[in-house]
């Protein structure tokens, strides 16, 4: 609660390009519980926001968080985001640091699924890859055809890894986005 209420820490660079009263499209590619588009969604209330998330825990987590937050311009979109349109093996996260209260409102270990194999190598010992699911991929290539978008305003991106899969599946549009904002590490 208290991040989907607090500002987004690249709100001032976004009102840099867009006008609050602009109406965007705008993706959020791994929304996992919706934070993000909610956040975005109270900047650009006039935007239309797709927010991408298969996992269906956080599904229900994201339509909960829209009823609470009284948002009626973000439409869930059920899949993971990639270079192609089938289906997938999803890696679900799960863990919680030991150095953190455990009656915190953030699911720490809920923030790290993916559709790429997790490499424990660089990831911290409390995070946990125990579950694997199948999901629905789509391309941003077909997303695109199939609602007859011709232009992205704004693509807010965290899929742990598989940035280049989301990029690639763009085609011809990755020039008709006009900004991305992606986490990287």
């Amino acid at each position: 609660r208290n991040y989907i209420l607090s500002p987004s820490s690249i709100e001032k660079d976004l009102l840099r390009l867009f006008k609050k009263n602009d109406k965007l499209i705008i993706f959020d590619i791994g929304g996992c519980e919706g934070e993000e588009s909610i956040r975005y969604s109270r900047i650009f209330q006039k935007s239309l926001i797709y927010i991408f998330e298969p996992l269906p825990d956080n599904q229900k987590l994201i339509v909960s968080n829209f009823v609470e937050y009284n948002i009626n311009n973000i439409q869930l979109v059920s899949k993971a985001v990639s270079d192609s349109d089938a289906f997938a093996d999803f890696y679900v996260s799960s863990g919680h640091p030991e150095n953190q209260k455990k009656d915190l409102d953030w699911n720490f270990g809920n923030k790290s699924n993916s559709l790429l194999n997790p490499v424990k190598i660089n990831n911290p010992s409390w995070l946990n890859f125990n579950d694997k699911i199948k999901v629905e991929t789509i391309s941003l290539n077909t997303f695109l055809n199939e609602n007859n978008i011709s232009e992205v305003d704004f693509i807010h991106m965290d899929v742990q890894g598989a940035e280049l899969k989301v990029l690639i599946g763009a085609k011809k549009y990755i020039s008709s986005i006009k900004a991305i904002w992606l986490e990287v590490s």
